[in-house]
């Protein structure tokens, strides 16, 4: 009896949990924020999403193929980002050129 019980109130908080965020508008989901893009025609994705209240997440991500909607992407470390970078502002709809080289 116990395991019954034990069963379906893991059952009742999974399908809660879920159903909760799924159909929630505060499901954090990543935004993009800029795209950069080099001369050898690399292109990284800054993208960040709002986890609770004023703590926020941020990531870059290397395109590898972008089909719209649908982008096939990897984490890409911010210390890889070398010399001369276009970066496009989505939000501002801006371009600007910008030297992420190391100051040693």
């Amino acid at each position: 009896m116990i395991v019954i019980v034990c069963s379906l109130s893991l059952l009742y908080l999974y399908c809660g949990y879920f159903i909760s965020f799924g159909f929630s508008s505060y499901f954090p989901h990543w935004e993009d924020v800029s795209i950069y893009t080099n001369k050898d025609g690399k292109m990284i994705i800054s993208q960040f999403r709002e986890i609770s209240g004023s703590i926020y997440d941020y990531r870059n991500r290397r395109i590898i193929s972008d089909f719209g909607q649908f982008r096939i992407s990897i984490d890409y470390p911010d210390n890889n980002m070398q010399g001369i970078w276009t970066e496009h502002d989505i939000k501002n709809d801006s371009t600007y050129t910008i030297n992420l080289s190391k100051k040693e």
